[in-house]
């Protein structure tokens, strides 16, 4: 049964509105005669509807006493007044009350304010306790939620958006949030009120963020914007990672492109290494046939004209066996000489020694065949000392190799000269004193592609490989040699034309036998 406060101080009426509330089954539950006692009961007793009388006697007229009691209880209170002008309704209505009897009040009427106001009591509580539940959800989201005037002054903000901008949740209201919510990216259109969009804000930290946006126009009938709500997601992490992701991928690709290009440069070694090999077998081939060609052709002439024949072509029959021997052995000493080498157990017998006096001495072993061809050899004199430490013997067979190059690619009645420089060089993490010789020729010259290969094995420049003899074994033993010294060799071509050959070691090692 609903329970009633009556607040009346006329004594006759009071006694009229509850003999009519208790005849529609209204319980009156007290009576109170001024404002304080009004206040008084509704502390203690909680009724569920007031009918207030607007002008009481005491502190409180009915007005002010219905503004305490609707701050502190929310209880729904009707007026009763005898006045019906607009100052008195205007007045009334601060308080917002359930509705307003004028007097005097028929039964009828009485019953229509109580249930309207009980009707909207309840549905108050009703949508309050939705809210509630509403709230406590987006409270407990971790998305950041808010509702915005169409002008972007914030109305409502759940704590995680308050603690991601760092705002006061109490204070929320009116707060500009227009840097997120630029005109030309929310919604406007009733048919499709929803939008989604992805945008970064920098922070007053400095920090820049990435979210994710779901914005809804709220219409009215008139379909007019009248609020915004959005719903945003802190997506930061996710644009890092996608952004990592892509360098990774980027990366990827440039390691799968280096890959598949050093795997192609070794296809290409590999390649240029068969072929070089092969190169190198024919030209043995026909290096090795050469000689044994002569000594079996010379010997089987021997063999067969002997005594019928003068001594003087018998002995030169010998001398061709001779000569075709020795060519033989020496390219047979230049195989053995190379796997040593490469397979490091050669012997070096390192000692003091003259750059310069070996130097002579081998282009002095090479005049015969220089004046055949009417070549000339010019050993520039040093004003430098050419003394070194050195395996002797080693560097005389390397200064060998490379005038022989100089000799045999080189036209007839050409020069070829050699000089000595001194300077430093890097060993052992230590800058040391260095003695170099150059040897240069005016032949062809190599390609710029081979000034390197030229020293590998196997290989012969394609501009010298024009079946001028050798084996293509020389420069590769010349290369092995110095690096046994701890030395450097390049080839490089001169602007004038031939080929130019360098070789820098240092000028002081350790005296002892080496492998």
């Amino acid at each position: 049964m609903t329970k009633v406060l009556i607040v009346e101080d006329d004594a006759v009426l009071t006694t009229l509105l509850q003999a009519q509330l208790e005849r529609l089954d209204y319980k009156v539950m007290d009576i109170a005669s001024s404002g304080e006692q009004a206040i008084e009961i509704t502390g203690h007793s909680q009724p569920d509807l007031i009918l207030m009388d607007i002008m009481m006697p005491g502190k409180y007229n009915g007005i002010q006493a219905a503004e305490i009691i609707v701050g502190k209880h929310n209880t729904p209170i009707i007026f009763l007044t005898a006045r019906s002008d607009e100052e008195a309704i205007a007045e009334a209505k601060k308080v917002k009350p359930y509705g307003y009897l004028i007097k005097p009040v028929k039964i009828f009427d009485i019953k229509a304010a109580i249930e309207m106001a009980l009707a909207r009591k309840d549905l108050e509580q009703r949508l309050n306790q939705s809210e509630a539940k509403y709230r406590a959800v987006i409270e407990d989201q971790t998305e950041l939620v808010c509702r915005y005037t169409p002008d972007r002054n914030l109305t409502f903000a759940n704590m995680a958006f308050c603690r991601h901008f760092d705002l006061d949740q109490e204070k929320v209201a009116s707060y500009p949030f227009a840097q997120a919510t630029p005109d030309s990216e929310l919604p406007d259109d009733p048919e499709n009120p929803v939008i989604t969009r992805e945008r970064c804000l920098e922070l007053s930290d400095g920090r820049k963020y990435w979210y994710q946006w779901t914005d809804r126009a709220i219409f009215n009938e008139k379909n007019e914007i009248v609020e915004y709500q959005s719903v945003g997601t802190d997506i930061t992490i996710l644009k890092q990672t996608e952004e990592e992701l892509t360098q990774h991928r980027n990366h990827l690709q440039e390691m799968v492109d280096e890959q598949t290009r050093d795997l192609r440069i070794a296809k290409e070694k590999a390649e240029e290494a068969n072929r070089a090999k092969s190169e190198f077998l024919a030209n043995m081939s026909h290096e090795l046939r050469t000689p044994l060609h002569g000594i079996l052709s010379f010997s089987q002439l021997g063999i067969t004209k002997l005594g019928t024949i003068p001594e003087e072509k018998t002995l030169s029959y010998f001398s061709k066996i001779e000569k075709s021997g020795n060519r033989l052995l020496s390219l047979l000493n230049n195989l053995l000489d190379l796997s040593q080498m490469e397979a490091g157990i050669t012997s070096y017998q390192m000692g003091n020694s003259d750059l310069l006096f070996i130097t002579n001495l081998v282009v002095a072993g090479y005049q015969n065949q220089l004046q055949s061809r009417n070549q000339t050899v010019h050993v520039v004199q040093p004003q430098i000392s050419t003394k070194l430490v050195c395996d002797s013997f080693r560097i005389e067979q390397l200064i060998n190799n490379l005038v022989s190059n100089a000799a045999r690619f080189s036209p007839n009645d050409k020069e070829i000269f050699i000089e000595f420089e001194n300077g430093t060089m890097r060993m052992d993490d230590c800058v040391v004193e260095s003695l170099s010789l150059q040897i240069r020729d005016q032949g062809v010259g190599i390609p710029e592609n081979e000034l390197v290969s030229v020293f590998e094995k196997f290989s012969q420049s394609s501009r010298t490989n024009t079946g001028a003899g050798g084996s293509g074994l020389g420069l590769a033993i010349c290369s092995e040699i110095v690096k046994a010294h701890r030395g450097t060799i390049v080839a490089e071509n001169h602007p004038e034309g031939g080929a130019v050959v360098r070789f820098t070691l240092p000028a002081d090692q350790s005296i002892s036998e080496s492998a």
